[in-house]
């Protein structure tokens, strides 16, 4: 009885339609840790070596206050920014903590734009990595959709999704499936990362090709957990004979704390 109870729940569910959105409460705090890691065999003329390079960050997400779908008031408490890489010349392993690290910001909406509180001393590619709203979002599907819906990021679309970073390709996504995850509807949904981007003054064209899934709680459209590896290639620069191919990866792992009701 159990079994056939779950397949007609599974089938209920592959059969609804659902609209992915941002919708964050008041209250709801997050715990977020996301990890990176790059490993990359070099070679520039005629030297060959390793590049190994990992980035920690965990971070603690108070919402307290909300308009419709936007957050007006978040504080951010980073407890890990943190990034480790291997030395390609001795071997050696070093660990750095970012300016981040360690500190407690308040973001706020203020004339339609993110404004930060507690950051002055902060260089601004640190502070552009804060956002009050789910990044992830940009990503989400237009109005409703079954499973086996797919769709694609391109063009100024992509550029947004990516935090402004200028990459040319596509990102496509698939709705596959809805779980129940700690009594909670999500909906997974696979990821295909085909990037590219100019490199530009000096630096290496980089090229990705990247796969994996994510898991979204459907009520609050927070991504609980996203887990995408895959092939990484950059090339020329300020050296033409520039080569580094290799892989990378990056995950995050996500929990809500909901408010008191």
């Amino acid at each position: 009885m159990a079994l056939f109870i779950a397949a007609m729940m599974s089938l209920s569910f592959s059969q609804e339609a659902i609209t992915l959105r941002f919708q964050p409460r008041e209250g709801d705090v997050l715990e977020i840790t996301e990890k990176t890691a790059l490993n990359l065999k070099a070679s520039s003329k005629a030297t060959e070596y390793e590049i190994v390079h990992r980035t920690v960050d965990a971070r603690k997400e108070k919402i307290e206050r909300v308009e419709g779908r936007r957050i007006l008031r978040k504080v951010v408490e980073v407890s890990e920014d943190v990034a480790v890489w291997k030395d390609p010349m001795t071997g050696q392993y070093h660990r750095k903590e970012g300016a981040l690290h360690g500190k407690k910001l308040t973001l706020v909406l203020r004339d339609g734009k993110m404004d930060t509180e507690g950051t002055a001393s902060l260089p601004p590619e640190s502070r552009n990595r804060m956002h009050l709203d789910s990044p992830h979002a940009l990503f989400f599907p237009d109005g409703p959709v079954r499973v086996g819906h797919t769709w694609t990021i391109s063009g100024d679309a992509l550029k947004a999704a990516m935090h402004g970073e200028p990459f040319d390709g596509a990102v496509h996504l698939t709705f596959k499936e809805i779980k129940l995850i700690d009594g909670h509807r999500c909906a997974v949904i696979a990821t295909r990362y085909d990037l590219r981007k100019k490199g530009g003054d000096k630096q290496p064209d980089v090229e990705m090709k990247l796969r994996g899934d994510w898991i979204v709680r459907i009520d609050r459209g927070t991504v609980l957990s996203l887990n995408v590896a895959g092939s990484a290639k950059y090339t020329g620069g300020e050296d033409p004979t520039y080569l580094a191919e290799g892989t990378y990866s990056a995950e995050l792992s996500a929990k809500v704390l909901e408010a008191s009701k």
